[in-house]
């Protein structure tokens, strides 16, 4: 699962893993009438990636001192679960899929520069 690593830095470590039981909540749902679908909790398994977010995020300028490329602001999460092979509620033989990021328009390996 992908989310911004400021979202989730007060509960990983230094490694990327949990200091403490992480879930995502999938399907939560709250609906016009006021209904709320309180959806599915996933257990997090560890941190797969990250790249934290710039110095100039936590003062009054955003661009102060200007973000580089080190600062992405991004967490990839490993759940416990396949939460993508599993059917979502009320979707009976359906699966939630993922997207194939090796396998788009925008594949590393075609934005790879020729030397």
């Amino acid at each position: 699962m992908l989310t911004n690593y400021h979202v989730i830095e007060r509960v990983i470590d230094e490694a990327g893993l949990p200091k403490k039981s992480v879930t995502c909540v999938f399907d939560y749902l709250k609906r016009p009438d006021g209904a709320v679908q309180l959806g599915i909790p996933f257990e997090v398994d560890k941190c797969v990636e990250f790249s934290r977010y710039g110095p100039s995020e936590t003062t009054a300028s955003i661009y102060d001192p200007m973000p580089t490329m080190d600062y992405l602001d991004y967490t990839l999460l490993h759940l416990k679960q396949p939460v993508g092979q599993m059917e979502p509620p009320g979707q009976a033989l359906r699966r939630r899929g993922w997207v194939d990021l090796w396998d788009t328009p925008w594949d590393s390996h075609h934005l790879r520069r020729k030397v």
